[in-house]
């Protein structure tokens, strides 16, 4: 039952015994099964498994997926292990810094805003008082 494409692993040939197969480096799995049982009529049930040489990455890299399960849980494993937390990336972390910036411009933007601001809320006091003011000076109170 071997082919130069298809490897047998283990064979137990009583009733009920399993063969198992793998598919050689490089090749995929294209119909059949991997996993056999010896049936009472001396049979192996399911299909004769037919490998296929493949570029696909899980052969480019040493990974044998006997089922589309199989892939999706290896995947799964991957994305966990590769999985950047964001928290961690240097941008993230530059945008939670403030940094120092003397360029003239910059330095003089910030002058105008700051002493705008705190001036606009002395201003903002002051106006409250002036009625108060005014009727001091008229009323002498």
């Amino acid at each position: 039952m071997s082919t130069s494409s298809v490897t047998v692993l283990s064979q137990h040939t009583q009733i009920g015994g399993i063969l198992s197969m793998t598919c050689a480096p490089q090749h995929a799995l294209l119909v059949g099964n991997l996993l056999r049982t010896c049936l009472p009529n001396a049979t192996w049930d399911g299909t004769e498994p037919v490998c296929e040489a493949c570029l696909c990455p899980s052969a480019a890299v040493g990974y044998q997926f006997n089922s589309t399960d199989e892939l999706i849980t290896k995947m799964d494993e991957m994305k966990k292990e590769l999985k950047v937390e964001r928290e961690k990336t240097n941008a993230y972390i530059r945008s939670k810094i403030s940094v120092k910036d003397n360029r003239t411009s910059s330095t003089r933007i910030g002058y105008v805003l700051g002493c705008g601001i705190i001036g606009s809320l002395l201003m903002a006091i002051c106006l409250c008082d002036v009625a108060s003011l005014f009727r001091h000076i008229r009323h002498g109170v």
